[in-house]
């Protein structure tokens, strides 16, 4: 009798222990998974892609977004790798990593593109003050032009070959380049005659300016959807749209647990 009651203890004790570790246990991943809700009900407060999609309506007012993003995702994992996942709730930390760091990564892409886009926008802008007319109609005051145009367009062209672009950019970039290298070109032949006194061959270089313009009205710029494909493809994209609230649904159900091993 005095063996089944010493037994009897042993066993209620593993039992007591078991459950004991089973709630314990239990209140870490509620406590995680508060922690998760938090999170991501702070972090949409500061950005979501629906909002960004309606206000971002400049290249300024995209560039501040997307920096909130960035800021916001480092804030966001480091919170997350200072906490600890129990193993239920690990699924919940991988989702809310693979989230943060997927929006970095966008923001980080977008804001390479917009610095990008800035560039070749200042480029369009040089472009139209160039000015194309003579001073005088004497051989220095056309080499004087010309020449200011040639520094214009150099000026250009290394800022542009100094900037990045994005794959859906490339081909635009290359020909866009070449087509102002060509122009470029014609300019310095201007400049050579013009020093020499030539202002009668100056007609010569017509053709190829003319061939330079016509390349710049040929190149075509990528569409909105292949720019955002580059950007963020839709899977991706998908995922920014729909993880905030699978989420906060994951982390709510996980704060009701009881029990846990």
């Amino acid at each position: 009798m005095k063996k089944g009651l010493i037994i009897g203890g042993a066993v209620l004790t593993v039992v007591v222990l078991i459950l004991g570790y089973g709630f314990y246990n239990a209140s870490k991943v509620r406590s995680y998974a508060k922690d998760v809700d938090a999170i991501i009900t702070e972090s949409d407060a500061t950005w979501n892609t629906k909002e960004i999609e309606k206000s971002s309506s400049s290249i300024t007012d995209l560039q501040k977004e997307m920096n909130k993003v960035k800021t916001d995702s480092e804030v966001q994992l480091a919170k997350l790798n200072s906490m600890s996942a129990p193993g239920k709730a690990k699924d919940l930390e991988k989702k809310t990593k693979e989230y943060f760091v997927l929006a970095k990564n966008v923001a980080d892409q977008t804001a390479t593109f917009l610095e990008y886009v800035k560039v070749v926008e200042a480029s369009g802008n040089d472009l139209k003050n160039i000015d194309s007319g003579a001073t005088t109609p004497s051989a220095a005051g056309v080499a004087a032009t010309f020449t200011k145009m040639h520094n214009a367009l150099s000026a250009t062209i290394t800022k542009l070959e100094a900037a990045t672009p994005p794959s859906s950019m490339k081909d635009f970039h290359d020909k866009y380049i070449a087509a102002l290298k060509k122009m470029d070109a014609a300019i310095v032949k201007g400049i050579d005659y013009a020093n020499a006194n030539q202002l009668d061959k100056l007609s010569t270089i017509t053709t190829d300016l003319d061939g330079a313009v016509k390349d710049l009205n040929a190149i075509k710029t990528p569409s909105n959807d292949t720019i955002l494909e580059d950007l963020v493809t839709k899977a991706n994209k998908d995922k920014l749209d729909k993880y905030p609230d699978q989420i906060k649904a994951e982390a709510q159900k996980l704060e009701k647990t009881i029990i846990s091993y």
